[in-house]
């Protein structure tokens, strides 16, 4: 070859590059090139992502692709700006569906995507099963009581102290103990130095039945007081308020969301930021749901602690947080239950109860 058709294909080499890369970093943005019109035209995208593998995906009725049988994600480029009816199915499963909206060079993330099987057939449990989730570990609460004239005590050895006069509930939390007086005052005892801390009076609503503590994961403190009033204590000892009409909490895996039941409504209440879509930042709240009837029990799902557990009157339904568009609710049981139960000890397994009968749906 001689110098001069190198030199040529060098030239042209170099035209088509600079000629090709505009298109390139321009489709890398979301910019699309319409040979029917001649324009350029900017587009968005859906990022799917799903623990089931091979899900279908339609858009708009219209089949578009499969999720990857290794990761469980799918991301569909190209979408023009619109309102979207974007359905998942399976064979044998319920389908799963909702409205997305798509914007010009972003990409809508939905993660923990769940189908839920037509035909689930629960299979009869054990308590040697339950029995992860049912374990107590050694508390120093077992040192301490309410005696008959209120006071808490503490037993060192054979001798019994008082730690504090006219005390309505405690509990053992973080290696400490706290406790509610009959003033409405939270205090913290610490036993190895054997201090007493007033924290602060946040008006607790008081009776005979005692408060309930919870502790999440990472740390925080919460304490449902005996007419439903929610109060935060975080890790640097400042209470904060968080509604009221509440029958029971539970965090997620890692502390970092709130299931706060109530007796017609399920709300949760972020710890941490989501530094997924929808990006929420701490201390927001939502509401996840509202029935007419009364929830008998809540539970977070551990398998991804994006989907809640409900047990009605009607039966046991599970439910996503995203309401982006739209929620997903799926039955599991139908007809009464007597109880629920659910762990991260075995977070893909739910547990329910019918008179003296366990029984268990692994999703």
């Amino acid at each position: 070859m001689t110098k001069y058709k190198r030199r040529k294909i060098f030239y042209l080499l170099v035209a088509a590059f600079l000629l090709v890369s505009p298109l390139l970093v321009g489709y890398s943005l979301g910019y699309t090139l319409d040979f029917v019109q001649g324009d350029i035209k900017k587009t968005g995208g859906i990022f799917i992502k799903s623990k089931t593998p091979r899900l279908s995906i339609f858009l708009n009725g219209e089949f578009a692709r499969e999720t990857s049988l290794i990761s469980g994600g799918a991301l569909l480029t190209d979408v023009a700006p619109a309102t979207y009816l974007l359905r998942i199915e399976k064979t044998d499963h319920n389908p799963w569906s909702k409205t997305v909206s798509v914007v010009p060079e972003i990409v809508t993330e939905l993660r923990d995507i769940l189908l839920v099987p037509r035909d689930i057939k629960p299979a009869t449990t054990t308590p040697k099963a339950l029995a992860p989730m049912l374990a107590t570990t050694t508390s120093i609460a077992s040192e301490f009581k309410i005696d008959k004239k209120d006071n808490l005590t503490r037993k060192v050895g054979k001798n019994t102290k008082v730690v504090s006069a006219g005390v309505n509930s405690f509990a053992a939390l973080n290696s400490a103990l706290f406790f509610v007086d009959k003033n409405g005052f939270l205090a913290k005892f610490s036993p190895d130095e054997e201090t007493l801390e007033t924290i602060g009076r946040p008006g607790f609503y008081l009776t005979d039945a005692p408060l309930r503590f919870f502790q999440s994961p990472s740390g925080d403190i919460v304490i449902l007081d005996s007419g439903g009033g929610v109060f935060l204590l975080d890790t640097e000892g400042k209470i904060t308020t968080a509604g009221g009409d509440a029958t029971n909490i539970y965090f997620d895996s890692d502390g970092d969301k709130m299931l706060i039941q109530k007796r017609q409504s399920i709300e949760v209440r972020r710890f941490a930021d989501n530094t997924y879509q929808p990006f929420q930042k701490r201390g927001a709240e939502e509401t996840i749901l509202r029935l007419d009837s009364p929830i008998r029990d809540a539970r977070w799902f551990y398998q991804d602690d994006a989907h809640i557990v409900i047990r009605t009157d009607d039966g046991i339904f599970l439910t996503e947080l995203d309401g982006r568009g739209g929620r997903n609710t799926a039955e599991l049981v139908s007809g009464k239950t007597d109880e629920l139960l659910t762990g991260p000890e075995i977070p893909d397994t739910i547990f329910f109860r019918k008179g003296k009968t366990w029984s268990k749906i692994e999703l």
